[in-house]
């Protein structure tokens, strides 16, 4: 079980908030973890690219639009819509599937990402050791024989010229800190 086995994201909590903010998000859990339509877009994309296309489609229920605000998100009627749904349905927008139709076609025309998506052997596995004496874990989204892979995106116009701030905002120094010390630890 990774329970209580500290990952980049519980670190980064630390890191923002302190011990005591740390204990009770992730200790006591009496503070819930954040929403956000980003986040909701973020774990519906890593759905996607976790089970692939071709069995990401047939899942997905399209969302009435009375259920969607003006700006395409779910509505407070949309919310309780989503949790009447049988869990293997994915509920999806008008903008969601928009949007992860643009992405899928940017991701297959950069020839690196084509190669790393095909040449793929493995994901979402934890990985679990010992950093600085004390234990820590990742989940790498992607192994392929080469490398380990972590999906992210970014609203950034132009990521080459600043996506080094997300770097900083998110702590992805952590993550490669933990997944670095993971991967040699697997050889």
């Amino acid at each position: 079980s990774d329970k209580g086995i500290p990952s980049k994201s519980s670190l980064s909590d630390f890191d923002v908030g302190g011990p005591l903010h740390y204990e009770s998000r992730h200790v006591l859990r009496t503070q819930p973890p954040p929403q956000s339509a980003a986040l909701s877009y973020g774990t519906l994309l890593h759905e996607w690219a976790e089970i692939g296309p071709a069995a990401f489609w047939p899942r997905v229920v399209p969302v009435p639009p009375e259920y969607c605000t003006a700006g395409g998100s779910f509505s407070m009627k949309g919310e309780e819509w989503r949790q009447s749904m049988p869990p293997e349905a994915i509920p999806l927008t008008d903008a969601d599937r928009s949007k992860l139709g643009a992405q899928h076609s940017h991701l297959l025309r950069n020839s690196m990402a084509r190669e790393i998506l095909e040449s793929r052997i493995a994901g979402e596995f934890s990985v679990r050791v010992q950093l600085g004496g004390h234990k820590v874990r990742c989940r790498p989204d992607i192994a392929t024989p080469t490398l380990w892979a972590d999906r992210k995106t970014t609203g950034e116009i132009k990521p080459r010229d600043s996506f080094f701030q997300s770097v900083r905002k998110y702590r992805y120094g952590f993550q490669s800190a933990i997944y670095e010390a993971c991967g040699a630890a697997c050889g």
